[in-house]
């Protein structure tokens, strides 16, 4: 996972939820095993997280 900024005219407590988000889809994709090539449905912020590993 990357790290990323937080922008300027975003309060720190409105971006604390997607910390969450990101990390609860990667844990998905994790206990999934997915190989490359196959297809999945990832539906919210899980979609960006999955896409980090690969």
């Amino acid at each position: 996972m990357d790290a990323e900024k937080i922008p300027d005219d975003v309060e720190d407590l409105d971006a604390l939820p997607i910390t969450d988000a990101f990390s609860t889809g990667y844990q998905g994709a994790e206990m999934c095993d997915l190989k490359e090539g196959e297809t999945v449905l990832a539906l919210g912020c899980a979609a960006r997280s999955a896409c980090s590993r690969g």
